[in-house]
C-alpha cells in the first residue's frame, strides 16, 4: 500500500511528499492536516518546518526549494534550504535556482537574484526563465514606433514577443 498520496522525484537526496491528505470528491485535498514534507531515501521525514504548513513544494536545486504556505491569510512563496530554514526570499520566483541564479520579480519587472537574495541582473524584463549553459530566456517589449528597436528572440515555447503600438494582427517584425 502506498504511504504517500503525492510525491515528487528525489532531488539532491530529498523528495517532497504529501502527508495527511484527504479527499474532496474525487480530488486529493491538502486542507485540514494535509501538508508537504521532505523525506530522505530511507523514507525518514527530514524537513518539516515547524509552524508552517506547506501547501506546495517543488524539487531541490542548488540546495534550495521553492515552497508555498499561508501567512497572515495570504499565500506566500519562499525558498527553504535542505534543513528547512526559510531563506527569507519571498515573492513569486520563476522556476528554480540554476547556475546560481533565480528569475525573480522586482519593482520594474523580472531580474535574477543570487542565493543571498540580491539582484545580480536588474529587474528589467516582463518575464524571465531559468539559466541553461550560461543563457536564459527573457521576454522583452518592443515599441514599433521606436526607430532604435532591436529584434531579440525569446524561448518560443514559454515566452512571447510583446509589441507596443503594433497594428492589430501583426505577426513578427518587418
Amino acid at each position: 500500500k502506498p504511504e504517500y498520496a503525492l510525491a515528487r522525484p528525489f532531488s539532491e537526496g530529498l523528495a517532497a511528499v504529501a502527508v495527511g491528505v484527504g479527499k474532496f470528491g474525487t480530488q486529493l485535498d491538502l486542507r485540514g492536516s494535509g501538508r508537504w514534507v521532505f523525506i530522505d531515501k530511507t523514507g525518514k521525514i527530514v524537513v518539516d518546518p515547524p509552524g508552517t504548513k506547506l501547501s506546495f513544494a517543488d524539487e531541490f536545486h542548488e540546495g534550495e526549494v521553492r515552497v508555498r504556505f499561508h501567512f497572515n491569510g495570504h499565500m506566500r512563496t519562499s525558498m527553504l534550504d535542505t534543513k528547512g530554514v526559510n531563506r527569507g526570499i519571498l515573492g513569486k520566483p520563476v522556476g528554480r535556482f540554476s547556475e546560481g541564479l533565480l528569475a525573480f520579480p522586482g519593482p520594474r519587472g523580472y531580474g535574477y537574484i543570487d542565493h543571498a537574495g540580491k539582484f545580480v541582473i536588474p529587474d528589467a524584463y516582463p518575464d524571465a526563465g531559468e539559466f541553461v549553459e550560461g543563457l536564459a530566456p527573457v521576454a522583452i517589449l518592443l515599441d514599433l514606433n521606436d526607430p532604435a528597436r532591436t529584434t531579440t528572440w525569446t524561448h518560443a515555447a514559454k515566452f512571447s514577443l510583446g509589441l507596443r503600438n503594433a497594428p492589430e494582427n501583426t505577426w513578427g517584425l518587418k
